[in-house]
Protein backbone atom coordinates (compact mmCIF):
# COMPACT_ATOMS: atom_id res chain seq x y z
CA UNK A 1 0.00 0.00 0.00
CA UNK A 2 1.22 3.54 -0.84
CA UNK A 3 2.56 5.18 2.58
CA UNK A 4 0.57 8.48 1.51
CA UNK A 5 -3.03 6.06 1.62
CA UNK A 6 -1.67 4.87 4.69
CA UNK A 7 -1.05 8.20 6.70
CA UNK A 8 -4.22 9.19 5.09
CA UNK A 9 -6.11 6.44 6.07
CA UNK A 10 -4.62 7.26 10.15
CA UNK A 11 -6.07 11.07 9.45
CA UNK A 12 -9.51 10.00 8.86
CA UNK A 13 -9.99 7.37 11.63
CA UNK A 14 -13.19 8.60 14.00
CA UNK A 15 -11.76 10.47 16.68
CA UNK A 16 -13.87 8.29 19.46
CA UNK A 17 -13.74 8.43 23.37
CA UNK A 18 -11.49 9.67 25.83
CA UNK A 19 -7.70 9.57 25.38
CA UNK A 20 -5.96 6.53 26.88
CA UNK A 21 -3.90 6.16 29.77
CA UNK A 22 -0.19 6.67 29.66
CA UNK A 23 1.63 3.51 28.22
CA UNK A 24 3.31 2.23 25.43
CA UNK A 25 3.13 3.99 22.31
CA UNK A 26 2.83 7.81 24.06
CA UNK A 27 5.77 8.89 21.94
CA UNK A 28 5.37 12.60 22.12
CA UNK A 29 5.85 11.98 26.08
CA UNK A 30 2.45 13.76 26.82
CA UNK A 31 0.73 11.19 29.11
CA UNK A 32 -2.05 9.48 26.38
CA UNK A 33 -1.58 7.19 24.20
CA UNK A 34 -3.67 8.64 21.14
CA UNK A 35 -4.54 9.68 17.82
CA UNK A 36 -1.22 12.10 17.90
CA UNK A 37 1.38 9.44 19.07
CA UNK A 38 -0.14 7.37 15.50
CA UNK A 39 0.30 9.99 13.39
CA UNK A 40 3.77 11.22 14.45
CA UNK A 41 4.93 7.68 13.79
CA UNK A 42 3.68 8.07 10.55
CA UNK A 43 5.63 11.02 10.39
CA UNK A 44 8.94 9.59 11.19
CA UNK A 45 7.99 6.45 8.92
CA UNK A 46 8.02 8.50 5.79
CA UNK A 47 11.56 10.24 6.93
CA UNK A 48 10.03 13.11 8.91
CA UNK A 49 11.59 14.23 11.93
CA UNK A 50 8.85 15.07 14.46
CA UNK A 51 9.99 17.20 17.53
CA UNK A 52 9.90 15.42 20.91
CA UNK A 53 9.72 11.89 19.44
CA UNK A 54 10.76 8.96 21.48
CA UNK A 55 11.32 5.98 19.16
CA UNK A 56 11.26 3.62 21.84
CA UNK A 57 7.55 4.07 22.93
CA UNK A 58 6.72 3.87 18.85
CA UNK A 59 7.95 0.43 19.25
CA UNK A 60 4.39 -1.01 20.40
CA UNK A 61 4.44 -4.74 18.76
CA UNK A 62 8.46 -5.24 20.24
CA UNK A 63 9.77 -6.25 17.23
CA UNK A 64 12.51 -3.92 17.54
CA UNK A 65 11.92 -1.25 14.53
CA UNK A 66 9.39 1.46 14.45
CA UNK A 67 7.13 0.88 11.47
CA UNK A 68 3.21 1.74 9.98
CA UNK A 69 2.36 -1.18 11.63
CA UNK A 70 3.04 0.32 15.47
CA UNK A 71 0.64 3.72 14.37
CA UNK A 72 -1.71 1.10 13.01
CA UNK A 73 -1.73 -0.14 16.28
CA UNK A 74 -2.14 2.48 18.09
CA UNK A 75 -5.01 4.11 15.42
CA UNK A 76 -6.86 0.50 16.25
CA UNK A 77 -5.93 0.93 20.58
CA UNK A 78 -7.94 4.48 20.15
CA UNK A 79 -11.27 3.66 19.19
CA UNK A 80 -11.85 0.54 20.92
CA UNK A 81 -10.52 -2.46 18.67
CA UNK A 82 -8.74 -4.81 20.02
CA UNK A 83 -4.82 -5.25 19.19
CA UNK A 84 -2.40 -8.32 19.21
CA UNK A 85 -0.03 -9.85 21.46
CA UNK A 86 3.11 -9.29 22.02
CA UNK A 87 2.26 -5.45 22.21
CA UNK A 88 3.44 -4.40 25.77
CA UNK A 89 1.40 -4.24 28.51
CA UNK A 90 -0.27 -0.84 29.61
CA UNK A 91 1.14 0.46 32.64
CA UNK A 92 -1.10 1.33 34.75
CA UNK A 93 -1.38 5.86 36.06
CA UNK A 94 0.34 6.43 38.92
CA UNK A 95 -1.11 7.54 42.25
CA UNK A 96 0.67 9.96 45.17
CA UNK A 97 -0.71 7.43 47.11
CA UNK A 98 -1.17 4.22 45.88
CA UNK A 99 -4.13 2.07 47.12
CA UNK A 100 -2.97 -0.95 49.64
CA UNK A 101 -2.71 -3.95 47.89
CA UNK A 102 -6.18 -5.80 49.35
CA UNK A 103 -4.17 -9.29 50.88
CA UNK A 104 -1.83 -7.67 52.55
CA UNK A 105 -4.81 -5.79 54.35
CA UNK A 106 -6.24 -9.12 55.72
CA UNK A 107 -2.45 -10.56 56.45
CA UNK A 108 -4.38 -11.13 59.42
CA UNK A 109 -7.49 -12.26 59.14
CA UNK A 110 -8.06 -14.77 55.75
CA UNK A 111 -6.17 -15.31 52.05
CA UNK A 112 -7.62 -12.83 49.11
CA UNK A 113 -7.89 -14.98 46.33
CA UNK A 114 -9.09 -13.91 42.39
CA UNK A 115 -10.34 -16.40 39.78
CA UNK A 116 -7.91 -16.55 36.21
CA UNK A 117 -8.50 -17.74 33.28
CA UNK A 118 -5.99 -18.63 30.56
CA UNK A 119 -5.43 -15.19 29.95
CA UNK A 120 -5.80 -12.86 32.73
CA UNK A 121 -3.03 -14.12 34.78
CA UNK A 122 -0.82 -13.05 32.35
CA UNK A 123 -2.32 -10.34 30.46
CA UNK A 124 -3.18 -6.82 31.29
CA UNK A 125 -4.51 -8.23 34.71
CA UNK A 126 -1.34 -9.79 35.85
CA UNK A 127 -0.30 -6.16 37.56
CA UNK A 128 -3.31 -6.37 39.83
CA UNK A 129 -3.65 -9.95 40.52
CA UNK A 130 -0.08 -9.78 41.60
CA UNK A 131 -0.20 -7.17 43.82
CA UNK A 132 -3.95 -7.41 45.16
CA UNK A 133 -4.18 -11.40 45.67
CA UNK A 134 -2.29 -14.15 47.27
CA UNK A 135 -4.72 -17.00 46.05
CA UNK A 136 -5.64 -18.18 42.67
CA UNK A 137 -8.26 -20.40 41.74
CA UNK A 138 -8.81 -21.83 37.69
CA UNK A 139 -12.27 -20.51 36.00
CA UNK A 140 -12.01 -23.18 34.15
CA UNK A 141 -8.71 -24.76 33.50
CA UNK A 142 -8.95 -27.76 36.03
CA UNK A 143 -12.52 -29.10 35.02
CA UNK A 144 -13.00 -32.35 33.97
CA UNK A 145 -13.51 -31.55 30.32
CA UNK A 146 -9.96 -29.23 30.11
CA UNK A 147 -7.86 -31.86 31.86
CA UNK A 148 -8.96 -35.61 30.32
CA UNK A 149 -11.36 -34.64 27.44
CA UNK A 150 -10.85 -38.20 26.34
CA UNK A 151 -10.25 -41.28 28.48
CA UNK A 152 -7.06 -41.63 29.67
CA UNK A 153 -5.49 -38.88 27.77
CA UNK A 154 -4.52 -35.71 30.37
CA UNK A 155 -3.58 -32.73 28.96
CA UNK A 156 -2.31 -30.48 31.91
CA UNK A 157 -0.12 -27.93 29.75
CA UNK A 158 -2.42 -24.96 30.80
CA UNK A 159 -2.96 -25.50 34.42
CA UNK A 160 0.63 -26.21 35.10
CA UNK A 161 1.19 -22.53 33.75
CA UNK A 162 -0.99 -21.11 35.82
CA UNK A 163 -0.10 -22.62 38.71
CA UNK A 164 3.75 -22.05 37.91
CA UNK A 165 2.74 -18.35 38.07
CA UNK A 166 1.05 -18.64 41.44
CA UNK A 167 4.16 -20.36 43.06
CA UNK A 168 6.49 -17.94 41.32
CA UNK A 169 4.41 -15.21 43.03
CA UNK A 170 3.85 -16.78 46.63
CA UNK A 171 0.28 -17.42 46.02
CA UNK A 172 -1.74 -20.14 46.95
CA UNK A 173 -3.68 -22.11 44.93
CA UNK A 174 -7.27 -23.30 45.53
CA UNK A 175 -8.00 -26.77 43.09
CA UNK A 176 -11.59 -26.44 41.28
CA UNK A 177 -13.17 -28.89 40.57
CA UNK A 178 -12.82 -32.87 40.56
CA UNK A 179 -16.82 -33.87 39.64
CA UNK A 180 -19.56 -31.65 38.70
CA UNK A 181 -22.68 -31.85 36.78
CA UNK A 182 -21.30 -29.42 34.29
CA UNK A 183 -18.08 -29.58 31.45
CA UNK A 184 -17.81 -33.30 31.97
CA UNK A 185 -17.11 -34.72 28.57
CA UNK A 186 -19.59 -37.05 26.96
CA UNK A 187 -17.32 -40.23 26.87
CA UNK A 188 -17.73 -40.40 31.03
CA UNK A 189 -21.01 -41.17 30.86
CA UNK A 190 -21.06 -43.20 28.12
CA UNK A 191 -22.35 -47.29 27.97
CA UNK A 192 -21.27 -46.41 31.84
CA UNK A 193 -22.91 -48.87 34.14
CA UNK A 194 -22.39 -47.95 38.32
CA UNK A 195 -18.92 -49.47 38.51
CA UNK A 196 -17.80 -48.20 35.14
CA UNK A 197 -18.73 -44.80 36.39
CA UNK A 198 -17.17 -44.95 39.78
CA UNK A 199 -13.76 -46.44 38.35
CA UNK A 200 -13.31 -43.46 35.40
CA UNK A 201 -14.10 -41.30 38.11
CA UNK A 202 -11.70 -42.46 40.63
CA UNK A 203 -9.19 -42.98 37.99
CA UNK A 204 -9.93 -39.04 37.29
CA UNK A 205 -9.50 -37.83 40.63
CA UNK A 206 -5.69 -40.17 40.91
CA UNK A 207 -4.42 -39.12 38.12
CA UNK A 208 -5.33 -34.93 38.84
CA UNK A 209 -4.21 -35.10 42.28
CA UNK A 210 -1.45 -36.77 41.93
CA UNK A 211 -0.19 -34.58 39.10
CA UNK A 212 -1.07 -31.52 41.33
CA UNK A 213 0.25 -33.30 44.59
CA UNK A 214 2.04 -30.68 47.20
CA UNK A 215 0.98 -27.42 44.64
CA UNK A 216 -2.61 -27.24 45.32
CA UNK A 217 -3.29 -26.79 49.07
CA UNK A 218 -7.17 -27.49 48.77
CA UNK A 219 -9.77 -29.28 46.34
CA UNK A 220 -13.56 -28.40 45.95
CA UNK A 221 -14.10 -32.68 45.48
CA UNK A 222 -17.77 -31.93 44.62
CA UNK A 223 -19.56 -29.29 43.31
CA UNK A 224 -23.06 -28.44 43.31
CA UNK A 225 -24.79 -31.68 43.96
CA UNK A 226 -27.53 -30.65 46.43
CA UNK A 227 -31.12 -28.53 45.05
CA UNK A 228 -34.35 -27.65 45.79
CA UNK A 229 -36.61 -30.41 43.66
CA UNK A 230 -40.20 -29.70 42.25
CA UNK A 231 -42.51 -32.41 42.55
CA UNK A 232 -42.11 -34.40 39.95
CA UNK A 233 -37.89 -34.46 40.72
CA UNK A 234 -37.01 -31.72 38.36
CA UNK A 235 -34.62 -28.83 39.65
CA UNK A 236 -37.18 -25.82 41.26
CA UNK A 237 -34.49 -22.99 40.13
CA UNK A 238 -34.88 -19.95 42.37
CA UNK A 239 -38.63 -20.13 42.79
CA UNK A 240 -38.92 -21.28 46.41
CA UNK A 241 -42.82 -21.48 45.82
CA UNK A 242 -41.92 -24.56 43.71
CA UNK A 243 -39.43 -26.33 45.88
CA UNK A 244 -41.15 -29.57 47.69
CA UNK A 245 -38.24 -30.78 49.37
CA UNK A 246 -34.36 -30.63 49.10
CA UNK A 247 -32.24 -33.60 47.99
CA UNK A 248 -29.49 -34.83 45.50
CA UNK A 249 -29.39 -32.81 41.98
CA UNK A 250 -30.77 -35.32 39.65
CA UNK A 251 -27.31 -35.25 37.64
CA UNK A 252 -25.99 -38.57 35.63
CA UNK A 253 -24.07 -39.31 38.51
CA UNK A 254 -26.76 -39.22 40.54
CA UNK A 255 -29.05 -41.41 38.42
CA UNK A 256 -26.12 -43.65 37.86
CA UNK A 257 -24.72 -43.96 41.31
CA UNK A 258 -26.55 -42.88 44.02
CA UNK A 259 -25.27 -40.81 46.47
CA UNK A 260 -22.43 -43.19 46.42
CA UNK A 261 -20.73 -40.84 43.82
CA UNK A 262 -19.70 -38.37 46.51
CA UNK A 263 -18.62 -40.73 48.96
CA UNK A 264 -16.21 -42.05 46.57
CA UNK A 265 -15.33 -39.29 44.94
CA UNK A 266 -13.74 -38.03 48.53
CA UNK A 267 -12.29 -41.27 49.65
CA UNK A 268 -10.44 -41.37 46.44
CA UNK A 269 -9.25 -38.02 47.04
CA UNK A 270 -8.36 -38.43 50.21
CA UNK A 271 -6.18 -41.37 49.25
CA UNK A 272 -4.50 -39.47 46.27
CA UNK A 273 -3.59 -36.26 48.37
CA UNK A 274 -3.67 -37.09 52.23
CA UNK A 275 -2.37 -33.56 52.55
CA UNK A 276 -4.69 -31.05 50.55
CA UNK A 277 -7.60 -30.18 52.37
CA UNK A 278 -10.84 -31.34 50.77
CA UNK A 279 -13.99 -29.68 50.53
CA UNK A 280 -17.74 -29.73 49.04
CA UNK A 281 -18.61 -26.18 47.25
CA UNK A 282 -21.96 -24.82 46.95
CA UNK A 283 -24.18 -21.80 46.48
CA UNK A 284 -27.59 -20.68 48.15
CA UNK A 285 -25.99 -22.18 51.32
CA UNK A 286 -27.75 -18.86 53.38
CA UNK A 287 -31.07 -21.35 52.80
CA UNK A 288 -31.59 -23.45 55.88
CA UNK A 289 -33.34 -25.99 54.08
CA UNK A 290 -30.16 -26.90 51.68
CA UNK A 291 -27.88 -26.14 54.48
CA UNK A 292 -29.68 -28.96 56.27
CA UNK A 293 -29.64 -30.97 53.31
CA UNK A 294 -25.19 -30.67 52.57
CA UNK A 295 -24.80 -31.08 56.31
CA UNK A 296 -26.15 -34.71 56.75
CA UNK A 297 -23.94 -35.10 53.44
CA UNK A 298 -21.27 -33.80 55.50
CA UNK A 299 -22.15 -35.78 58.29
CA UNK A 300 -21.52 -39.31 56.19
CA UNK A 301 -17.99 -37.88 55.16
CA UNK A 302 -17.08 -36.82 58.59
CA UNK A 303 -17.27 -40.28 59.94
CA UNK A 304 -14.77 -41.50 57.30
CA UNK A 305 -12.60 -38.24 58.09
CA UNK A 306 -13.12 -37.50 54.20
CA UNK A 307 -13.78 -33.76 54.19
CA UNK A 308 -11.96 -30.56 56.11
CA UNK A 309 -14.45 -27.83 55.18
CA UNK A 310 -16.81 -26.50 52.71
CA UNK A 311 -16.54 -23.94 50.43
CA UNK A 312 -19.60 -20.99 49.82
CA UNK A 313 -19.78 -19.45 46.63
CA UNK A 314 -21.36 -16.29 47.48
CA UNK A 315 -22.41 -14.84 44.24
CA UNK A 316 -24.36 -12.03 45.69
CA UNK A 317 -26.55 -9.12 44.21
CA UNK A 318 -26.52 -5.56 45.08
CA UNK A 319 -29.76 -6.26 47.26
CA UNK A 320 -31.97 -8.60 48.40
CA UNK A 321 -35.31 -9.27 45.94
CA UNK A 322 -37.50 -6.64 46.19
CA UNK A 323 -40.36 -7.45 44.23
CA UNK A 324 -40.02 -11.25 43.85
CA UNK A 325 -40.54 -12.66 47.57
CA UNK A 326 -40.38 -16.16 46.59
CA UNK A 327 -37.13 -15.58 45.00
CA UNK A 328 -34.17 -17.27 47.19
CA UNK A 329 -32.09 -13.74 47.35
CA UNK A 330 -35.07 -12.61 49.51
CA UNK A 331 -32.62 -14.65 52.28
CA UNK A 332 -29.42 -13.25 51.31
CA UNK A 333 -28.65 -11.75 53.61
CA UNK A 334 -25.46 -10.68 55.95
CA UNK A 335 -27.03 -12.36 59.36
CA UNK A 336 -28.15 -15.78 57.26
CA UNK A 337 -24.58 -15.41 55.59
CA UNK A 338 -23.17 -15.21 59.26
CA UNK A 339 -25.18 -18.19 60.21
CA UNK A 340 -24.22 -20.48 57.78
CA UNK A 341 -20.53 -19.81 58.80
CA UNK A 342 -21.16 -20.34 62.15
CA UNK A 343 -22.89 -23.27 61.86
CA UNK A 344 -20.23 -24.76 59.30
CA UNK A 345 -17.40 -23.64 61.59
CA UNK A 346 -19.40 -25.52 64.80
CA UNK A 347 -19.07 -28.87 62.81
CA UNK A 348 -14.97 -28.43 62.56
CA UNK A 349 -15.05 -27.05 59.49
CA UNK A 350 -12.99 -24.37 57.46
CA UNK A 351 -14.82 -22.25 55.92
CA UNK A 352 -13.83 -20.69 52.72
CA UNK A 353 -16.35 -18.32 50.12
CA UNK A 354 -15.32 -19.61 46.83
CA UNK A 355 -16.67 -17.14 44.57
CA UNK A 356 -17.24 -14.05 45.65
CA UNK A 357 -19.08 -10.97 42.98
CA UNK A 358 -22.01 -9.24 43.62
CA UNK A 359 -24.19 -8.18 40.81
CA UNK A 360 -25.01 -4.48 40.45
CA UNK A 361 -28.74 -6.42 39.12
CA UNK A 362 -31.26 -7.71 41.31
CA UNK A 363 -33.45 -10.84 40.91
CA UNK A 364 -36.09 -9.16 40.38
CA UNK A 365 -36.31 -9.63 36.70
CA UNK A 366 -34.64 -11.86 34.41
CA UNK A 367 -30.85 -11.01 32.81
CA UNK A 368 -32.84 -10.78 29.19
CA UNK A 369 -34.98 -7.50 30.44
CA UNK A 370 -32.97 -5.33 28.31
CA UNK A 371 -34.63 -1.94 29.95
CA UNK A 372 -33.16 -2.96 33.36
CA UNK A 373 -29.33 -2.78 31.66
CA UNK A 374 -26.86 -0.41 32.63
CA UNK A 375 -25.03 -0.56 29.52
CA UNK A 376 -22.05 1.61 31.12
CA UNK A 377 -20.19 2.84 34.00
CA UNK A 378 -21.85 6.38 33.06
CA UNK A 379 -24.85 4.94 34.01
CA UNK A 380 -23.85 2.81 36.87
CA UNK A 381 -23.05 6.58 38.31
CA UNK A 382 -26.08 8.07 37.78
CA UNK A 383 -28.18 5.85 39.24
CA UNK A 384 -25.88 5.81 42.36
CA UNK A 385 -25.01 1.99 41.83
CA UNK A 386 -21.21 2.31 42.84
CA UNK A 387 -21.98 3.57 46.15
CA UNK A 388 -24.44 0.65 46.82
CA UNK A 389 -22.24 -1.64 45.52
CA UNK A 390 -19.63 -0.52 48.26
CA UNK A 391 -22.25 -0.54 50.95
CA UNK A 392 -22.81 -3.96 49.86
CA UNK A 393 -19.41 -4.87 49.93
CA UNK A 394 -18.60 -3.43 52.90
CA UNK A 395 -21.35 -5.26 55.27
CA UNK A 396 -20.33 -8.47 54.34
CA UNK A 397 -16.62 -7.60 54.84
CA UNK A 398 -17.32 -6.46 58.37
CA UNK A 399 -19.01 -9.65 59.16
CA UNK A 400 -16.02 -12.01 57.19
CA UNK A 401 -13.16 -10.24 59.27
CA UNK A 402 -15.50 -10.46 62.47
CA UNK A 403 -14.94 -14.55 62.01
CA UNK A 404 -11.35 -14.24 60.83
CA UNK A 405 -10.86 -17.12 62.87
CA UNK A 406 -13.54 -19.32 61.10
CA UNK A 407 -12.72 -18.21 57.50
CA UNK A 408 -9.44 -18.99 55.55
CA UNK A 409 -10.00 -17.74 52.32
CA UNK A 410 -12.56 -15.18 50.32
CA UNK A 411 -11.93 -15.69 46.61
CA UNK A 412 -13.54 -13.33 44.10
CA UNK A 413 -14.83 -14.60 41.02
CA UNK A 414 -12.90 -12.74 38.77
CA UNK A 415 -10.10 -9.72 39.26
CA UNK A 416 -12.09 -6.66 37.35
CA UNK A 417 -15.20 -5.87 35.59
CA UNK A 418 -13.94 -6.21 32.16
CA UNK A 419 -13.77 -10.33 32.44
CA UNK A 420 -16.55 -11.81 34.11
CA UNK A 421 -18.56 -15.01 34.18
CA UNK A 422 -21.59 -12.97 34.63
CA UNK A 423 -21.27 -10.62 31.50
CA UNK A 424 -21.14 -13.97 29.40
CA UNK A 425 -25.23 -15.04 29.52
CA UNK A 426 -26.44 -15.23 26.02
CA UNK A 427 -28.53 -12.16 26.49
CA UNK A 428 -25.78 -10.06 26.28
CA UNK A 429 -26.46 -8.61 29.59
CA UNK A 430 -23.17 -6.26 30.84
CA UNK A 431 -22.45 -6.57 34.54
CA UNK A 432 -19.68 -5.03 36.81
CA UNK A 433 -20.00 -7.14 39.97
CA UNK A 434 -15.98 -6.78 40.95
CA UNK A 435 -13.71 -4.28 42.98
CA UNK A 436 -12.03 -3.12 39.75
CA UNK A 437 -13.39 -1.58 36.85
CA UNK A 438 -13.00 -2.47 33.36
CA UNK A 439 -10.07 0.43 32.80
CA UNK A 440 -8.75 -2.12 36.08
CA UNK A 441 -9.35 0.96 37.89
CA UNK A 442 -10.28 0.48 41.72
CA UNK A 443 -13.71 1.10 42.89
CA UNK A 444 -15.66 2.25 45.36
CA UNK A 445 -16.24 -1.05 46.57
CA UNK A 446 -12.12 -1.30 46.65
CA UNK A 447 -11.99 1.05 49.28
CA UNK A 448 -15.24 -0.57 51.53
CA UNK A 449 -12.85 -3.92 51.55
CA UNK A 450 -9.66 -2.39 52.27
CA UNK A 451 -10.73 1.09 54.30
CA UNK A 452 -10.68 -0.30 58.26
Amino acid sequence: MNKKVLILLLLFIPLLGLQAQAQWGDVNGDGNTDIIDALLIAQYYVGLDPQGFNPEAADVDADGQVTIVDALLIARYYVGLPVPTPVLTPTPTPTSEPEPAAYQKYSGYFLVGAAVDTNSYRDAHAGLLQKHFNSIVCENEMKWDALEPSEGNFNYSTADAMVNFAQANNMKVRGHCLVWHNQIPGWVFQNASKQVLLNRMKNHITNVMNHFRGKIYCWDVVNEAVTGNKSDGSDAGEDLSQVVSWGYRNSTWYQICGEDYILEAFRAARAADPQAKLFYNDYWNYLDGKRAMIISIIRKLQAENLIDGVGLQCHLNISPALESPNNQTVYQTVPNLEEEILEYASLGLEVEITELDISVYTRDYPSSDSSKWYRSETELLAAGIPDKQAARYKEFFDMFREHGNLITNVTFWGIADDNTWLSEFDSGRPDYPLLFDKSLQPKPAYYSVVDF
